[in-house]
């Protein structure tokens, strides 16, 4: 198994859903054999049991990656993992969870680099996971300030500032 997905596991449902589209895959193409390790895995959490990837204290964990045309523009390969929530509202926030609109930004600013960062200074306010703010500071912005208010966001942000080092 990759070092990632043991070191960082993803959330069961992630994983189950992934296997499942990738099993799928693999079945259609009658000259490839399924791995027996990858179907048994796949049988435990559609089984429901608990998986020896993610027993339930751990936390969660999503890997982004560029995406080819994100190497293209950059011309290297990122990857920033977060640990993160699966619950939108978890612990009496809603930063504990990568939004939608975060990881988007991120996106734009990627293809646009220099027309809208550049050399400057990066301030985010309401980092939560930390995405946006991470990457920037992996693109080398000269200075990055991410900020949130609840306690529980601060907390998980250091900790996937930690992560990303």
């Amino acid at each position: 198994m990759l070092p990632l997905l043991v070191s960082h596991p993803p959330a069961s449902e992630y994983l189950r859903s992934f296997l499942k589209a990738y099993i799928g895959r693999i079945e259609t193409r009658p000259e490839v054999e399924i791995h027996e390790a990858l179907l048994n895995l796949y049988l435990e959490l559609i089984a429901g049991g608990q998986s020896l990837l993610e027993p339930t204290q751990l936390p969660s964990y999503k890997t982004y990656t560029l995406d080819d045309a994100w190497c293209q523009v950059l011309g290297v390969t990122y990857a920033v993992t977060l640990q993160e929530e699966q619950m939108l509202v978890a612990k009496g926030t809603t930063g504990l969870r990568t939004w939608e609109a975060s990881f988007r930004l991120t996106e734009y600013i990627i293809h646009h680099w220099a027309d809208v960062i550049g050399t400057q200074a990066v301030l985010e306010l309401g980092s939560g996971t930390g995405l946006l703010g991470i990457t920037c500071a992996l693109l080398a912005s000269p200075q990055v300030t991410m900020t949130d208010f609840h306690p529980n966001v601060l907390a998980l942000l250091t900790t996937n500032v930690q992560l990303s080092k």
